[in-house]
């Protein structure tokens, strides 16, 4: 949430990226999923850091049934990873809580990952149960 300029002179000078958990693509979502109403600010220091190397943001994305598993709040995602120039896309599930994918989570992931190939981004998937059912995606 707070921009730190130690941070974006790292990014700057092309010696490290961002890898940043929002697992939301709108603001209620990540009040549901963070607790705290501070989507517009992350947001808004993402573009800035942004703004001082493209290409130096990883975004994550953890999929919780019920919450953020659904087309809307992808699509909001990735709006958010192209207004930010993000390098890369990370997909996960819920670690204490594997059994928590479905069905339902794995079509969504599988939406996921077709986003990511429509706007050219890498993704990585960070989640055995999510990479066994999608078989590892490479955008190649």
């Amino acid at each position: 949430m707070i921009y730190d300029k130690s941070i974006a002179e790292i990014l700057a000078g092309n010696r490290g990226y961002l890898v940043v958990s929002v697992d939301a693509g709108t603001r209620e979502t990540f009040y549901k999923v963070k607790g705290v109403d501070a989507f517009d600010r992350v947001c808004d220091t993402l573009r800035r850091y942004s703004d001082k190397s493209e290409k130096a943001i990883y975004l994550k994305y953890i999929f919780l049934p019920g919450v953020n598993d659904n087309k809307a709040e992808v699509d909001s995602f990735f709006a958010l990873a192209t207004d930010v120039k993000a390098a890369r896309v990370i997909i996960s599930s819920d670690k204490p809580n594997p059994h928590l994918v479905n069905s339902h989570v794995i079509s969504m992931a599988e939406y996921f990952l077709s986003k990511a190939k429509e706007y050219a981004i890498v993704c990585e998937t960070y989640s055995n149960v999510i990479e066994n059912a999608l078989k590892l995606y490479n955008p190649d």
